[in-house]
């Protein structure tokens, strides 16, 4: 399927685990593909001048992301995700079908087995 590799407008795509398990990797890398630098903001308060910041909390907030204790942060999305075999979490019918449905041009492309 050509459409997700011609499309006729420029984008970017991260993977998920990428921006959770290398944020500040992943943050200069885009920058640079966008023409800019990592910079820091002069009312960033939370850092030293010239390092990387962290947001650990969750991104999601107000009342349409359900309650608080549902949301994840930085480390609890380490916690979740980064401790498991995202193939121990499915059945062998799900896998299955993933592997009957998913686009392996896609899957190869970011690295899903």
């Amino acid at each position: 399927n050509d459409r997700n590799t011609t499309a006729p407008f420029p984008r970017l795509i991260i993977r998920f685990e990428d921006i959770i398990f290398f944020p500040q990797e992943v943050t200069e890398a885009v920058c640079k593909c966008a023409g800019g630098t990592l910079g820091h903001r002069a009312d960033d308060k939370d850092v030293a001048n010239g390092t990387f910041h962290y947001v650990v909390r969750s991104a999601k907030a107000g009342f349409g992301h359900g309650p608080q204790s549902h949301r994840n942060g930085l480390i609890d999305s380490w916690i979740r995700y980064g401790s498991v075999d995202p193939q121990s979490e499915y059945s062998p019918h799900d896998l299955a079908l993933a592997q009957e449905v998913l686009d392996p041009l896609i899957m190869d492309a970011f690295a899903y087995s």
